[in-house]
């Protein structure tokens, strides 16, 4: 293969110091991802066992191209030259990007995708001109969500409104003043997918049986705290140990902190309680999750759980909650109105209604 220009990106390492990799070829560009790329294919890829699926919920072509490489890894091709930096875009735009915003949050929470921060989004101009938000990197799926804040997508007590994937275009570049069409695509794209998520999650189980589903034990931000700490202690026993005891680290998670890595954990879902990591740069080995055992549960919970009614229900209604509330100057104005729903606010209250259900808050 003849490669003219090779970059690092400034991205976690792992597996002993890999980073993605930038790959300029005659042919074209690309990024190299040190591991599986087989759940992003299946979900976001012509060809994959989904695509057709999450394109209707979504209403765009994914500019998205992964070929699954040998070695657990995978190549994507180079978005950067659909990456956008917008600061006057027209409303009609901003309105493109709303609905497709909120029809991505409906999916990716249906789903179980989470770990979907600031980085892992890339606002694209798509072929017919129009904005849509664009996962590049999707490692976490069949995640037991409580609401759709789990996917770090939005704004949230867990993630800070500079880091959740929709952050930067919502509360800048943007600025949607009808903020109703992301709530309606939500609900819209919501009861869209729910009577055929369970057809749908047995598909993508079936299509990533044996691939890696990356589990995440702690934040990603922790992992980095504790990189720049271990960095300044240096090879010092003493502080080392503290520093294990303190954040309570498992031998495994020491063992990479120590290995200059993001420890990086991953199932199966033909074996979902094995948790595993790379012990060396092509050894595979097995861990004890320890007190980390209901988060291992949450991320590889059964599909029967996952589309369990009730649960569905309860997610939509709190999910939709949180976007009132996170939008509250803007709807405190006046009452709005969409397709599937009306919003109604007096003196602090608000009456949420939908065909599903309806719901009240005080602010």
């Amino acid at each position: 293969m003849e490669v003219s220009k090779t970059d690092q990106i400034l991205s976690d390492p792992h597996r002993f110091g890999q980073t993605v990799t930038f790959v300029e070829r005659p042919s074209g560009a690309f990024f190299l991802k040190p591991r599986n790329c087989e759940l992003e294919f299946h979900l976001f890829c012509p060809g994959g066992h989904l695509y057709s699926f999450v394109r209707e919920c979504l209403r765009f072509e994914s500019p998205l191209e992964v070929d699954i490489l040998g070695d657990w890894s995978g190549a994507s091709k180079s978005l950067r030259s659909l990456s956008l930096s917008v600061s006057n875009q027209e409303q009609s735009e901003s309105e493109d990007f709303s609905r497709r915003a909120g029809a991505l949050l409906a999916l990716c929470t249906c789903f179980g995708l989470t770990d979907l921060h600031a980085d892992n989004i890339l606002t694209c101009r798509l072929a017919d001109g129009t904005l849509a938000p664009v996962p590049i990197d999707v490692e976490v799926a069949f995640w037991n969500s409580v609401s759709g804040m789990d996917t770090l997508l939005f704004p949230s007590r867990i993630i800070s409104p500079e880091r959740a994937g929709f952050a930067a275009q919502f509360r800048s570049r943007y600025k949607p003043e009808r903020p109703d069409l992301f709530l309606s695509s939500f609900l819209q794209t919501w009861n869209f997918i729910v009577p055929l998520l369970e057809c749908q999650l047995s598909r993508l189980q079936m299509a990533i049986a044996g691939s890696p589903v990356r589990v995440l034990l702690r934040e990603t931000s922790v992992y980095q705290e504790l990189l720049r700490k271990f960095s300044v202690v240096g090879s010092n026993e003493i502080e080392v140990n503290n520093l294990r005891l303190e954040f309570g680290l498992l031998e495994s998670e020491l063992f990479q902190l120590l290995a200059k890595d993001v420890p990086y954990y991953f199932v199966t879902r033909l074996n979902p309680t094995d948790l595993s990591y790379f012990s060396s740069s092509s050894k595979i080995s097995h861990c004890d999750p320890g007190r980390f055992s209901p988060i291992l549960r949450a991320a590889t919970d059964s599909i029967a759980n996952l589309c369990n009614e009730r649960r569905l229900a309860q997610i939509q209604k709190v999910t939709a909650l949180q976007i009132v509330r996170s939008f509250e100057g803007l709807w405190k104005r006046n009452c709005l109105k969409a397709d599937q729903f009306s919003l109604a606010i007096d003196e602090g209250q608000f009456l949420l209604k939908t065909d599903s259900f309806n719901a009240s808050a005080k602010w």
